[in-house]
């Protein structure tokens, strides 16, 4: 199924691995500022949340018929990782 959805418009699937990139970035940044602080073990809950998050992301983005625990988007992965900050 994922092949054939590739085959179909791989510009789609480009574009979407960028946004999940840009995000995975985005959790690196947060994770290197929370290590370079003090011991913070809520945040880095937090984070370790996130990074779930982004992979229900990847899995609502290229393997939709799999489903996913909870409603996840881009945008509120990013909302979750300014929060941390």
């Amino acid at each position: 199924v994922r092949l054939t959805k590739a085959a179909d418009d791989p510009r789609r699937d480009e574009g979407l691995a960028w946004q999940v990139r840009e995000l995975a970035e985005e959790l690196a940044q947060a994770r290197t500022t929370a290590a370079a602080g003090a011991p913070d073990p809520g945040r880095a809950a937090r984070l370790q949340d996130v990074a779930w998050m982004l992979e229900e992301l990847r899995v609502s983005l290229f393997a939709q018929q799999m489903g996913t625990a909870h409603p996840v988007s881009a945008k509120r992965v990013r909302a979750a990782l300014h929060e941390i900050r």
